[in-house]
């Protein structure tokens, strides 16, 4: 029982320490985006680039994104073929796409990123994620957070995406550390998550009885080509099934690393 106590007195002091961290308005000059972040845990720029520019970046990486999805890919780039789930993720893609870099070293992403996590926040992973397979569940497309730890991630849509297109859904405010009922999934996750997989995510009904009882609305994420949705993912999202054409996204990743 005393070892039990300790470690639980550990993990919660170590979660404490992701905690920390304390919007910083000082780093970023984009009050309103910042405002609706922290108060969301979610922020969508619609129609932010060009059409010229999306053209651009999808000549550079689509059919080398087919490619890894016929399992064709010569490339060096470290890549994911999750064929089962209908996902294929290519890391390191502005290497294949210089255009990319106008996204993954946006003023506005990189500035709410520090801001709202970290000064000494990262962009320790970039990718492009093609979903071309109709009717295909991921596990991703079950309601999750990622992790209890204070992280961020940006998505440029390189395609339209409707409710056909697997769009990403959201659970406005449930990013708050505060809430209550995260308390016991966190620690859950914390303790488990990577060797039972399973902790850190929720069967519709949680997610009804929470949005009902802490007002959370839930956001489907439609929009054209050249949005940017910007999300903090320690709240309640998930992915959703294609039902018609593909989605093709980039995806930014934010975490203290050290």
């Amino acid at each position: 029982m005393w070892e039990f106590l300790m470690n639980v007195k550990f993990d919660f002091m170590k979660m404490k320490h992701y905690q920390k961290y304390k919007v910083d308005r000082s780093l970023t000059k984009y009050d309103d985006e910042l405002e609706t972040l922290e108060r969301d845990g979610i922020v969508i720029l619609p129609n932010f680039f060009s059409k010229d520019v999306v053209e651009q970046i999808k000549n550079e990486v689509e059919s080398t994104m087919f490619d890894l999805y016929k399992g064709e890919y010569k490339g060096d780039n470290k890549y994911f073929r999750f064929e089962e789930f209908g996902v294929h993720r290519l890391l390191e893609i502005e290497k294949i796409s210089p255009t990319s870099k106008q996204f993954f070293e946006l003023d506005i992403v990189n500035e709410l990123a520090k801001a709202f996590v970290s000064k000494n926040v990262e962009s320790y992973q970039r990718m492009a994620e093609l979903k071309p397979s109709v009717g295909y569940f991921s596990v991703a497309d079950n309601w999750h957070f990622d992790d209890w730890r204070h992280r961020f991630k940006a998505f440029l849509y390189l395609n339209d995406v409707t409710e056909d297109e697997s769009p990403f859904v959201y659970l406005k405010g449930s990013h708050n550390p505060n809430m209550a009922w995260r308390k016991r999934k966190e620690r859950e996750y914390y303790r488990y998550g990577k060797e039972r997989g399973s902790y850190g995510y929720f069967c519709p009904a949680e997610v009804d009885h929470i949005a009902k009882t802490y007002g959370h609305e839930k956001v489907v994420c439609t929009a054209q080509a050249g949005s940017i949705v910007i999300a903090d993912t320690r709240g309640l999202h998930r992915g959703s099934v294609l039902r018609k054409n593909h989605r093709l996204v980039l995806v930014n990743f934010f975490d203290v690393r050290k």
